[in-house]
């Protein structure tokens, strides 16, 4: 009679440890997405940023396939400014996003899109247009919208955010 009952506890024991750890799973918050989660205001900023440097970039593209007739005729490379655009759309969507939902690559890529994206305007300007006379301007401009997203994913904040994301999927 005592392993029938030993056994009845055992079960009952499991079960209840069963029951409270599902009370405790279904106790657990829903993530919430990401256009409502908490983030550092200079992520946010980081966001926008890149969203309207992607919006630009689809102008472009539009731009480019709706006078494509027309900038064929003049000599313009029409297709490398619509592939160029629709590449440059494409990231900064995704960098956006990816800040927005404090995705830990998005950091990294958003650092490494804002250095490429200042070359490769240098590489068209000086490969693909006529020579400006406000190139003064443009460096300027250049340095500073490349400094802007660096004091803002340098700063404090915004890397312990991204730090704090990927400590907390580890575990």
């Amino acid at each position: 009679m005592c392993l029938p009952v030993s056994m009845a506890r055992a079960v009952i024991c499991s079960l209840s440890a069963f029951y409270r750890m599902q009370e405790k799973v279904m106790m657990i918050e829903p993530k919430k997405p990401f256009w409502k989660m908490k983030r550092p205001l200079r992520i946010t900023l980081l966001a926008v940023y890149s969203f309207f440097v992607a919006c630009w970039n689809g102008l472009r593209v539009g731009s480019a396939i709706f006078y494509w007739k027309t900038l064929t005729e003049y000599g313009s490379y029409t297709l490398y400014i619509t592939i160029s655009g629709g590449i440059w759309l494409v990231t900064g969507f995704l960098i956006s996003w990816g800040l927005l939902a404090r995705k830990v690559w998005a950091w990294f890529a958003a650092a490494i899109t804002t250095v490429i994206y200042g070359i490769w305007y240098w590489f068209d300007r000086l490969v693909f247009q006529k020579p400006h006379a406000n190139w003064p301007f443009a460096v300027g401009a250049t340095i500073l919208l490349t400094a802007i997203p660096f004091s803002f994913l340098l700063s404090f904040r915004p890397r312990q955010s991204f730090l704090k994301d990927s400590n907390e999927r580890k575990s």
